[in-house]
């Protein structure tokens, strides 16, 4: 008997708990670790939301850390494990995934329509949050509100009290 429960693989869900308790903890290498078995297969997940929670909690580690393509690949695993059962809770929970999902628009393939179905789903956005999704600063958001004045770039500059170059820059 200990010889088989010493093979046998551990459940994942642990593993799971263990990596969100790490990522609170602001120690992200030891969540990794916990991951391992569960994204590499060898950890025994009763429940398919244990395999796409995570699967999204590697996406947000990577995110945070500032891996945007890795965070993109593991985003796009949890996706393709959870749409042929439509799992759509783990996805709009918290507003971890919000912005990988919105800001991948696009590159998600055959899940692109299950990723609509997500984003339907997420709770409305306040002014400041729907800013921060498109990174736009405070002073970018202004000058754009000035675009349609039919001013010219130096007269928007001279009103801001900026250089032309500086709105040029916020133009981009």
């Amino acid at each position: 008997m200990e010889i088989a429960s010493r093979r046998a693989p551990d459940p994942g869900e642990p593993a799971l708990l263990r990596a969100l308790l790490q990522v609170d903890a602001g120690q992200p290498t030891a969540a990794r670790r916990e991951l391992a078995a569960i994204l590499d297969g060898t950890a025994v997940c009763h429940l398919v939301t244990t395999r796409v929670r995570a699967w999204l909690l590697a996406a947000s580690i990577e995110h945070v850390a500032g891996n945007a393509t890795l965070a993109q690949e593991r985003l796009r695993t949890a996706l393709l494990l959870a749409e042929p059962v439509e799992l759509i809770q783990p996805f709009t929970e918290s507003g971890r995934f919000t912005e990988l999902l919105i800001g991948g628009k696009g590159r998600f393939g055959r899940s692109e329509g299950f990723v609509d179905r997500i984003v339907e789903r997420l709770p409305p956005f306040s002014a400041d949050q729907h800013d921060a999704l498109v990174r736009l600063t405070p002073a970018e958001l202004e000058l754009l509100r000035d675009l349609p004045s039919l001013l010219t770039l130096p007269e928007i500059a001279e009103a801001r009290s900026i250089s032309v170059n500086t709105v040029k820059s916020h133009l981009k």
